[in-house]
């Protein structure tokens, strides 16, 4: 009987053991798809964190203004502690990135392309971050100027019998548009690039030779001295030539010398009463502004050969030490410094012929900013005023939540001192929270 009565209770335990053993397993089971399941989705949220949040992964160090509708930033990624420039669009995407090590600089889009300055090399790249051009910098070559894309590069060949330097011109995808080779580089032998596809170089101190790619054309260039120009348009305006008056023989003080792309010269008398020591400046929208030293300022509109003279009650008052420079009309308007009557610092706002389009604003102890992409910024310690082109505020710093903002740049307006770059449109308001790194590849 004590047997049988083992025997059964050894039965129910194996009974109850096989029982509870196929529940744990079952209740294992589902505990398994259930850890499954939570891990996947816990996955997926780890994803999107990454794709969304980058403090984690990036830290930004700096970024620059808008050029062309791209910034440049360079940031550090968090696990290597490896830097990257990059560049962002106006949504805050990261478009491209290049790794920062040996860069030098970096410079801003122009005419759709950009330059990043090595150790060792120039590389220009286009606005989706490719290489178009690339050239070697060492003792025997040389980047000696560039911009829109173009670049001038010098490369010295010698041996026993002789020495040579060719210089070459080139379009932005590095095809050479044209090829000099001199015996030597004397000292005052400086090239330039003026822009729009025109290069130049100096024979001798007083004489330049000129190269219009647009007419595949060289021209002698003979400002009187070591002059350089710049073309925002079709037309620049090299130099002002000075005669002996208009009670003089040749009937002139002085004329403007205007070049053209089609190698067009034509030459624009100043008329007597705008002055007699000018210095001149760039053409922008089709406009230049004359700076008849420490007297007033005169513009000239190149579609209407018409001169504005700016008025002597104003002529009289403006801070021609502080001018902005260059000195060139932005969208129509310039901001100029003016010392009031009462011993203050004003700024005022004037079109292309010189009328008041903004009354004078008091700037004392103010920074006052350029007048740029249709907004004036004017700031001190305490706040910073934006206004419009005819004087209305747009909006003051206090109404944001930022300390510091910069001049506009491509109709954007950069905040400093923020952990990510951070930018402001026209109206103050910002144009992104977040950079979007997604495409950015490590």
């Amino acid at each position: 009987m004590q047997i049988r009565k083992g025997m059964r209770i050894i039965i129910i335990l194996v009974f109850n053991v096989l029982l509870l053993c196929s529940c744990t397993s079952q209740k294992s089971n589902e505990v398994s798809e259930n850890i499954n399941t939570t891990e996947e989705t816990t996955m997926e949220e780890i994803t999107e964190s990454e794709t969304t949040n980058y403090e984690e992964t990036y830290n930004f160090i700096s970024y620059k203004d808008y050029s062309e509708d791209l910034a440049w930033v360079l940031f550090e990624c968090v696990d290597d502690l490896s830097e990257y420039w990059g560049c962002i669009n106006k949504s805050g995407k990261m478009v491209f990135s290049v790794e920062a090590a040996s860069i030098q600089e970096v410079t801003p889009f122009s005419n759709g392309y950009a330059y990043i300055m090595y150790d060792d090399s120039v590389k220009v790249i286009d606005k989706t971050g490719k290489i178009t051009s690339e050239y070697t910098v060492d003792d025997s070559n040389k980047v000696l100027c560039y911009g829109e894309g173009y670049v001038v590069s010098q490369k010295y060949k010698a041996d026993f019998d002789s020495v040579k330097y060719i210089i070459n011109m080139c379009n932005p995808d590095g095809s050479i548009i044209q090829s000099l080779e001199l015996d030597d580089m004397e000292d005052y032998y400086h090239f330039e690039y003026f822009g729009k596809g025109v290069f130049g170089y100096y024979l001798s101190p007083w004489d330049w030779k000129i190269y219009l790619s647009s007419i595949d054309k060289w021209i002698d260039y003979n400002p009187g001295g070591n002059n350089t120009f710049y073309f925002y348009g079709n037309t620049a305006l090299t130099e002002i030539e000075y005669g002996g008056g208009f009670d003089s023989s040749d009937g002139f003080r002085g004329k403007m010398n205007l070049l053209s792309l089609n190698g067009k010269r034509n030459k624009v008398i100043i008329p007597e009463d705008c002055g007699w020591d000018w210095v001149e400046g760039p053409i922008i929208d089709n406009t230049c502004i004359l700076h008849e030293y420490k007297e007033f300022l005169v513009s000239f509109n190149l579609k209407t050969g018409q001169f504005n003279k700016i008025a002597d009650s104003y002529a009289d008052k403006i801070i021609y030490d502080e001018l902005p420079n260059p000195l060139a009309f932005s969208n129509g308007r310039i901001a100029l410094p003016l010392k009031g009557d009462d011993g203050y610092r004003y700024m005022a706002v004037f079109d292309e012929e010189w009328n008041l389009v903004i009354d004078p604003i008091q700037i004392d102890k103010n920074k006052l900013h350029e007048y740029c992409n249709e907004r004036l910024i004017v700031s001190d310690d305490d706040d910073c005023i934006i206004y419009d082109t005819e004087g209305n505020i747009m909006y003051k710093l206090s109404d944001t939540e930022y300390s510091e903002i910069l001049d506009y740049s491509n109709g954007v307006a950069r905040v400093e001192g923020e952990t990510i770059p951070t930018y402001v449109d026209k109206e103050g308001k910002l144009l992104f929270e977040k950079v979007d790194m997604s495409e950015v590849i490590k």
